[in-house]
């Protein structure tokens, strides 16, 4: 019986061994895990500030085309009331066809003589 308890202590003591070099090769994966995340939490903050910036751009590209889209519409309004529809009939008269007539200019013309 003594012979047995020095082998059994031997395994123990193996057992145990193992079990710290075991520990010890968990810890270093843990370690390097942790390292991984780190890292990719900062690639993570990183690309969140790369999309915050490219919705702002986008946002203000909204903007500007809402803005040449109600330029063109105010553009449209005023040509549409600039010039009148062509009188019926064949005109050489400039002035009718951009809804202004010719009478006061004459009368302008006229008075100037006078």
């Amino acid at each position: 019986m003594k012979r047995n308890f020095p082998v059994a202590g031997v395994l123990v003591a193996m057992a145990v061994l193992s079990g710290c070099g075991q520990a010890d090769r968990a810890n270093t994966h843990l370690g390097s895990m942790d390292d991984t995340s780190k890292s990719m939490l900062e690639e993570l903050k990183k690309t969140q500030k790369t999309f915050d910036a490219a919705a702002k751009q986008v946002e203000a590209i909204a903007t500007a085309l809402t803005a040449i889209k109600d330029m063109g519409l105010d553009v449209m309004n005023l040509m549409k009331t600039a010039f009148a529809k062509k009188p019926p009939g064949g005109t050489d008269d400039i002035g009718a066809v951009l809804g202004e007539s010719l009478q006061p200019a004459i009368q302008t013309e006229e008075a100037n003589e006078i």
